[in-house]
């Protein structure tokens, strides 16, 4: 059965910079989703800089509804697992980046119900990094109360630029970052949890 594709955030390289979109790519001739691969890939703009800047069309010839050939970074874990789940796209890029560069491989959900669905289908989620003002059944606090429940040894790292929780709202061992985040403080915060 042919592998009809999968969303990703992808990565363009416009002239000396990176710019970040979701794509779903289509394995050509039939090939499998992994490194190395060539993909048709349907990109969504806009797409973000790593400089912060939008970009609707350029160098790459990336805009609505075009198809580019794009490379897949990797799809093997080699790093721990976190799942983001955040409803921004471009922040969810950001942590994203942020994650993979300190070593995590990452998953990602838009919500919490589609976060509830990986968590059921996934044991290797060491940490959740969730924000709390999210379309759904469920904000990230009632999700990270969830996951405390149903799996407790997962690690949890709640976010919001609007709302700060009081402390008996947050689950055990949770951490409360405020928006904007500090990166490197919210990374070091992720490896601790990983390292024992």
């Amino acid at each position: 059965m042919p592998n009809l594709g999968v969303s990703v955030i992808a990565r363009c390289y416009v002239g000396n910079r990176t710019a970040h979109s979701m794509a779903t790519l289509i394995p050509q001739k039939n090939t499998a989703i992994g490194a190395g691969n060539h993909y048709l890939g349907l990109m969504t703009p806009p797409l973000l800089t790593d400089e912060g800047q939008m970009e609707r069309k350029h160098d790459c010839g990336v805009n609505a509804q075009q198809s580019v050939s794009v490379m897949a970074e990797t799809t093997t874990s080699t790093g721990p697992v976190a799942l983001i789940v955040e409803d921004e796209f471009l922040i969810r890029a950001n942590l994203s980046d942020v994650l993979e560069d300190g070593g995590f491989d990452i998953i990602q959900a838009a919500n919490a119900d589609e976060a509830i669905r990986i968590l059921e289908s996934r044991a290797d989620i060491l940490v959740v990094i969730t924000d709390i003002n999210m379309p759904g059944s469920l904000d990230g606090l009632r999700l990270a109360n969830a996951i405390r429940g149903r799996w407790p040894p997962i690690e949890l790292i709640v976010m919001s630029g609007a709302y700060w929780p009081k402390g008996d709202e947050l689950p055990d061992r949770a951490v409360f970052f405020a928006k904007p985040y500090d990166s490197a403080r919210l990374l070091a915060t992720a490896r601790h949890f990983v390292s024992g």
